[in-house]
């Protein structure tokens, strides 16, 4: 009468770690990330424009750029001092990775779609020159 589930049945030791990985998953990203901000605070920092605005920004874009790197890094499984060291580092970088990463995405979706890079900007691409 009664249907057994095909779910097996955990104990609560099996819970109980299942909850600690996620809080120890959770304290590594969060050191990572604020590794990376006062990587994005020091570049600021070292900057001779002194505003607050600028500040808080650059502890942003380093926090968002130490955690795309720190993402690609768990995900290629670099060793964890390597990646902090690079984490950090990219957070120091901030803007100018996220530039650099977004020309290596537009690059790798134009060849996957076959799409030209100077098509797309009809013939040329300006130069900074060019540029006002």
């Amino acid at each position: 009468m009664f249907v057994r589930s095909s779910k097996p049945v955990r104990t609560l030791d099996q819970r109980e770690n299942r909850v600690n990985d996620k809080l120890g998953d959770i304290y590594t990203l969060t050191q990572h990330a604020l590794f990376a901000v006062l990587g994005g605070l020091v570049r600021e920092l070292t900057n001779e424009s002194h505003h607050m605005v600028k500040f808080i920004a650059g502890g942003l874009i380093g926090m968002f750029t130490g955690l795309v790197a720190y993402f690609l890094l768990t995900e290629w499984a670099v060793g964890g001092r390597m990646t902090a060291t690079l984490v950090g580092l990219a957070g120091y970088s901030g803007a100018p990775l996220l530039d650099l990463l977004s020309k290596i995405l537009r690059r790798i979706l134009a060849a996957k779609l076959g799409v030209d890079e100077e098509e797309k900007h009809g013939g040329t691409r300006p130069t900074d020159k060019e540029k006002p």
